[in-house]
């Protein structure tokens, strides 16, 4: 997503999604204004504010760039992950293409059960750059609370809900655990109805983020989003280290 800022206008060149991430984060405080012809061949959008610019504004579109904005369903008011799990190769196969810094994070974090130093650095390695994610984004900020993706267990130990909960401690967020009962894992089975399968413990009167490791094809966390809509949350928004390349 290329970008230029002036003291009240943003360009942009990106589709709505990025745009709806900030006027989460803002308001739609803005007048779109037509692009200048000289500048339609870098640009599709401008955006111009009647002062100045928000003072986040430029680390929240920063972070939009290095991120991934992810298309979302009716249960997510934003989703971002950030990073591929996988650097694609057109001359190596997938099984051996090699992981982003973010997906060999996720590798150690979930698999390095016989290494269990590494597992816990390559873990809070992870939650330090949600937490910054977090905190650049303005609207996943503004959430009180982090809710958790039950694993496929269903014993609270997966490396999604141990990330949810430092992330929580990390940012001073209440955590809320979601709980479901065992079932198979989504990337071997998928013929798995997860409808009505999660719990929370509690009401949600105020916005939450869903955290999890891995997003793929976002059946889980969907339903946990669900789930938070109808405990009342007036805000679900959806955050996760690694996006795969398939779902």
């Amino acid at each position: 997503m290329d970008t230029a800022l002036s003291w009240r206008r943003i360009y942009l060149d990106c589709d709505e999604l990025p745009i709806r991430h900030i006027d989460l984060s803002f308001g739609i405080n803005y007048v779109r204004r037509p692009v200048k012809d000289e500048r339609r061949d870098i640009f599709r959008h401008c955006l111009e504010w009647p002062a100045l610019l928000p003072t986040q504004l430029k680390d929240l579109v920063a972070l939009l760039n290095e991120a991934l904005v992810l298309p979302m369903s009716e249960e997510f008011d934003a989703l971002l992950a950030l990073d591929w799990y996988k650097i694609p190769d057109d001359d190596l196969p997938p099984e051996v293409w090699d992981n982003t810094e973010v997906g060999e994070l996720v590798r150690q974090a979930k698999y390095f059960v016989t290494n269990t130093s590494r597992q816990r650095a390559a873990r809070k390695d992870l939650v330090r750059r949600l937490a910054d994610a977090m905190v650049r984004h303005p609207a996943l900020n503004s959430a009180f609370y982090v809710v958790s993706v039950p694993g496929h267990q269903g014993d609270g130990t997966s490396t999604g809900e141990l990330i949810a909960a430092d992330l929580a401690a990390r940012t001073g967020k209440t955590l809320v655990s979601t709980t479901g009962q065992p079932r198979p894992q989504r990337k071997d089975d998928r013929s798995v109805d997860l409808v009505g399968m999660f719990t929370l413990p509690m009401k949600l009167d105020a916005p939450c983020v869903i955290v999890d490791d891995v997003y793929r094809s976002g059946d889980t966390i969907r339903e946990v989003a669900r789930v938070a809509r109808q405990a009342g949350a007036p805000r679900v928004y959806g955050l996760a280290a690694a996006k795969t390349l398939r779902s």
